[in-house]
């Protein structure tokens, strides 16, 4: 580690250095795995999906971390000194879908777009995505982010998406919801209130007829009620599970892609 700065009362700037300098290259919204925690045995240490917001080619890189009391390894991340050594994996699976975001790799049509709903750190591969369409001027794809948090507080990278979505042209649309599912109001907020769920989705994300797709990237919860689990027994799932509101929606498959 060789930076470390405080974002917000719970979320941390962490930047690392490879060896040799060498850049890490990943592709646009890989993530990379950390392997560590509290515990003396290695086989108490946990692994944790993060995806960096910069790489430059020097070999450095920044992770946006959330601190959650008792989080294995955010609150270990956080105890530790600059000079500390991190051991971090990236493997094939960790990459879902990158950039120009098609299957195939082919080049982006003029006409396309995406549907993102993030919740608290998941914006973070959105924010990769969203910069490297801002960055090639012959992307002409449009975005829709629905963003979700527990606080106006809490909101990740506010200052930079709005920077975005201001340089996008009209092209970016970017909807902070605030609160839970219980949340009616909250004082000196003229936002959506409440959770990214079915209404926000209707009234704001890309019709599933268009030639669309949706990414969602999160806690759990968003995941069960958006489109069903990352992985099934351990194994990645791929599938839009029948009774999520993206199924019943009329997204397919190969529509959406759980980061």
């Amino acid at each position: 580690m060789i930076r470390k700065a405080e974002y917000n009362d719970n979320t941390r700037l962490f930047t690392f250095g490879t060896p040799m300098k060498q850049p890490l290259g990943l592709p646009v919204c890989s993530s990379l795995r950390i392997r560590g925690g509290y515990g003396a045995e290695s086989d108490e240490k946990a692994v944790r999906p993060y995806t960096p917001i910069f790489q430059n080619n020097k070999g450095e890189f920044t992770l946006l971390m959330k601190i959650y009391p008792g989080g294995k390894v955010s609150e270990w991340m956080d105890s530790l000194e600059i000079g500390s050594k991190v051991q971090f994996a990236h493997r094939e699976a960790d990459l879902k879908l990158s950039y120009p975001f098609s299957a195939s790799g082919s080049k982006q049509i003029r006409r396309s777009s995406i549907t993102m709903l993030a919740v608290g750190t998941g914006i973070t591969p959105m924010y990769q995505a969203m910069e490297a369409i801002m960055d090639n001027e012959d992307d002409f794809t449009e975005v829709v982010l629905l963003y979700g948090n527990h606080s106006v507080e809490d909101i990740l990278l506010k200052d930079e998406l709005e920077d975005m979505v201001e340089r996008s042209e009209g092209r970016f649309k970017v909807v902070h919801i605030v609160g839970s599912r219980n949340t009616e109001s909250i004082e000196g907020w003229d936002g959506e209130v409440g959770w990214v769920d079915q209404e926000r989705i209707m009234k704001y994300a890309f019709p599933s007829k268009e030639v669309t797709k949706v990414f969602v990237c999160g806690i759990d919860a968003l995941y069960e009620t958006m489109c069903g689990p990352r992985k099934v027994n351990g194994v990645p799932d791929y599938t839009v599970k029948k009774g999520t509101v993206l199924y019943d929606l009329g997204y397919t498959d190969g529509q959406v892609y759980k980061f």
